[in-house]
C-alpha cells in the first residue's frame, strides 16, 4: 500500500503533467484565436476573399470558448445578413451551401453550431429562427434526426447528426429532446454486428443498420477498425455528447455508452492518434477523464493534440486552403480551449493561460 507521502508524491506529479497539458493546449488554440482575430474586420467578415459559410460557422464557438464574445458576436451578424435565408436557413449563396460538400451531405452540421454560439450569446433573432429550422429534422422520440436535407426526401440518420442535435437541445434546455438523443445512441452501439471490425455509422427509417453503400460514400457510413486515417470525428462526438448527457442526468447507461464509443476508437488501427479526423476523440477523451478520473484519456489527449500541434505552421492548420484552414483550424483550437476546461477543472481564458 502507498505511503501518504508516495501519494502526495504522485498527486503532485499528476497535476505537473495536467498543468503542462492545458499550457501546450492553450499556447495552440491561442495562436488561432490571434490570427483569425487580426484578420476580423467591424463587420465580422474575415475580408473580401473569405466568402463560404464554412470559413465563419465555427468561429463563433471558439471566440467564445476563448472568452472573446464581442468578436463572437461580430461574426454571428455577419452570418445572419450574408448567409441566413429567411426560413433560418444558412447558405453560402441562395443555391450553394458549401464549396464543401461534406456540408451538403450534413446539412443541419454547419447550422447547429451557428444556433449553438447565437444562444449562448442570447442573439434571439438568429437562434430563435434557426433552430425552429433545425426542429425539422427530429424524427421523433428514440427516433434520430434527419442527416441529410430534409427537402431531399431521404429518412437516414446518423450517430454524428443525432449526437449534434442533442447537444443543441442540451444546450437550450430541452431536456426530453437531448435525452431521447442519448437513447439512440445508446441503441445504436448496441445493434452493431462486430465491432472488431469497425462501426456502421447510419441507420435506415425503420432504425436498422445501413451496411451497404458505395465505395464512395463508405467513409460517411463505416469507420473501420483496421484501415488508417478513418473518420473518428464521426465516433469522438456522440461519446463525447453522451458524457455530458451522463453529467446532467447521471444515468450510468450514457457514460457507459461514452465509453463503449471511444474505447472502439481507441482500439483501431494505431493511426487514430496520428489523424487529421481524430480532434473529437480528445475532446471525448477529457470529458470521460472529468467524471472517471482515468489517466489512460489523459493519454489520449496528449498524444493526438501532440500531432496537431506538430502540424500547426504559422498558428493554423491546413494552410494550403483557406476554407479548410479558418473551418478546421477554428474547430481544433475550440476543442483544446473546452479539453482544457475539463481536465483542469477550471475555466481559463486564453489570454490569462498566457
Amino acid at each position: 500500500m502507498a505511503t501518504p507521502r508516495a501519494l502526495a508524491k504522485s498527486a503532485r506529479s499528476k497535476n505537473t503533467y495536467v498543468s503542462k497539458l492545458c499550457t501546450k493546449l492553450s499556447e495552440s488554440a491561442n495562436q488561432v484565436v490571434l490570427f483569425l482575430e487580426s484578420k476580423l474586420q467591424k463587420t465580422g467578415s474575415y475580408g473580401d476573399n473569405v466568402k463560404d459559410i464554412a470559413c465563419y460557422f465555427k468561429s463563433p464557438m471558439m471566440f467564445l470558448a476563448a472568452n472573446k464574445p464581442q468578436a463572437a458576436a461580430a461574426i454571428l451578424n455577419h452570418i445572419k445578413t450574408t448567409f441566413m435565408s429567411v426560413d433560418g436557413d444558412f447558405k453560402t449563396t441562395d443555391t450553394l451551401k458549401s464549396t464543401n460538400g461534406a456540408y451538403i451531405e450534413y446539412w443541419s452540421y454547419t447550422n447547429g453550431w451557428i444556433v449553438r454560439a447565437a444562444h449562448q450569446l442570447n442573439i434571439r433573432a438568429i437562434s430563435q429562427p434557426g433552430y425552429t429550422f433545425l426542429a425539422q429534422y427530429n424524427l421523433g422520440e428514440n427516433a434520430g434526426f434527419l442527416t441529410n436535407n430534409n427537402k431531399d426526401g431521404s429518412v437516414i440518420t446518423d450517430v454524428l447528426t443525432v449526437a449534434h442535435h442533442g447537444l443543441i437541445n442540451f444546450e437550450m434546455g430541452n431536456l426530453d429532446i437531448a435525452i431521447s438523443a442519448g437513447n439512440f445512441l445508446c441503441e445504436t452501439i448496441g445493434k452493431q454486428l462486430n465491432l472488431r471490425n469497425g462501426f456502421y455509422l447510419r441507420l435506415d427509417k425503420d432504425k436498422n443498420l445501413i451496411t451497404e453503400c458505395s465505395k464512395e460514400q463508405t467513409p460517411f457510413y463505416f469507420v473501420s477498425a483496421t484501415e488508417p486515417n478513418q473518420l473518428h470525428f464521426m465516433i469522438g462526438y456522440p461519446a463525447a455528447y453522451l458524457t455530458m448527457l451522463y453529467k446532467k442526468t447521471q444515468n450510468s447507461d450514457f457514460l457507459n455508452a461514452a465509453k463503449a464509443y471511444l474505447d472502439f476508437s481507441l482500439s483501431c488501427d494505431r493511426s487514430v492518434y496520428e489523424c487529421d479526423f481524430s480532434h473529437k476523440i480528445a475532446w471525448a477523451a477529457s470529458l470521460i477523464y472529468e467524471c472517471t478520473g482515468d489517466d489512460k484519456y489523459l493519454t489520449v489527449i496528449d498524444k493526438i493534440s501532440d500531432y496537431f500541434i506538430k502540424k500547426q505552421k504559422d498558428g493554423m492548420w491546413f494552410p494550403e486552403d483557406i476554407n479548410s484552414s479558418y473551418d478546421q483550424s477554428a474547430e481544433i483550437a475550440c476543442w483544446f480551449l473546452d479539453i482544457v476546461k475539463s481536465i483542469n477543472g477550471l475555466s481559463f481564458s486564453v489570454d490569462y493561460i498566457l
